[in-house]
């Protein structure tokens, strides 16, 4: 299906593999750039493999994927690198993934291509950027996670630290490389001028954690992991949460507050379980002292469980406008 969007016209080149390169690539496309992805003979790219298959390919390659033309290419090969500076010469933007240097000792870097394309955008996205102390060390999305800081804020105290349930690394690599891409792009058409582009996974997950780590760097204030938002309470009903704000940003009241004094009766708000913040104007009575305590409503009668799902959502964002499902 033909796609219109803004960058109809744009013709990427993409020698990348697995993840972060292949999402921004997939942005572009999405916006409507017509995507070449080149893969090595045999499997093509590893990342086919990977993930819950549906018929013949896997699902996760299938979202990657979609938007691209696949060919194969033989990058190790002299023909194949020929061929790969024919395909420059077609481009505007080239994404590569690969550690650094090793598109330039294939004779595919930068320097090597914009003789062959001068106004050549060439974004390349590694684990931590083309030069410094960790340029040449390994950079899995689970590393990222780790030295960046994200495994420390996720979880809570006592499970801390954990693994963000997707690659967010990566994405976040991804989404820095296309949106440098569109930047340089608009350059170029004011200048003619071509551009390289390097970015760094961990750097972008860094930009990304600024509230975090602006704490720390700032104020020497270590961010504390917790399990939920802080000052969000979770009602539990049918196996199923729902989480609202019980604060009182600019005097509002919580969700827990509204549904005492306006006859609502969520019967189980759970708070932080490791801090036991006092539930202020709320009618509830502790059931259980332990750390995981659960506050129920004094309405007799109305135990877990027994209040629709749906109908407590609604009920939450009516009253409270602080909630959503989790």
């Amino acid at each position: 299906m033909p796609n219109d969007g803004p960058l109809r016209g744009l013709k990427v080149l993409e020698l990348g593999h697995f993840i972060a390169g292949p999402f921004c690539t997939r942005l572009l496309g999405d916006l409507g750039a017509l995507v070449v992805k080149a893969e090595p003979p045999g499997q093509g790219d590893p990342f086919r493999g990977w993930g819950l298959k549906a018929g013949e390919q896997t699902l996760s390659w299938a979202l990657q994927a979609r938007n691209k033309k696949c060919i194969t290419l033989n990058l190790k090969h002299a023909e194949g690198q020929a061929l790969a500076r024919r395909l420059v010469r077609w481009a505007d933007v080239v994404v590569e993934n690969f550690r650094p240097g090793v598109m330039a000792r294939l004779g595919l870097g930068y320097d090597d291509l914009k003789q062959v394309k001068p106004d050549l955008i060439y974004c390349a996205i590694s684990g931590f950027g083309q030069d410094g102390p960790l340029r040449a060390n390994p950079a899995y999305d689970q590393i990222i996670q780790g030295l960046s800081g994200v495994m420390s804020v996720t979880g809570s105290p006592h499970t801390a630290p954990l693994r963000v349930g997707y690659p967010v690394c990566d994405t976040m690599g991804g989404i820095t490389a296309a949106f440098a891409i569109a930047a340089a792009l608009f350059r170029r058409s004011r200048t003619g001028a071509g551009e390289a582009i390097d970015t760094s996974m961990l750097e972008a997950t860094l930009v990304a954690m600024g509230w975090a780590v602006s704490n720390w760097l700032i104020a020497g204030v270590r961010r504390v992991p917790r399990a939920v938002p802080a000052g969000v309470l979770i009602a539990v009903t049918a196996g199923e949460l729902i989480q609202g704000r019980p604060g009182a940003e600019g005097g509002q009241r919580g969700p827990d507050q509204n549904f005492c004094q306006q006859g609502g009766h969520p019967h189980a708000l759970v708070p932080r379980p490791w801090e036991m913040l006092p539930l202020a104007g709320a009618r509830l009575t502790l059931t259980d002292p332990a750390p995981t305590a659960t506050y129920t409503g004094m309405l007799p009668g109305h135990i877990a469980g027994h209040y629709p799902r749906d109908a407590l959502e609604i009920d939450l964002v009516r009253l409270a406008r602080h909630a959503g499902a989790l």
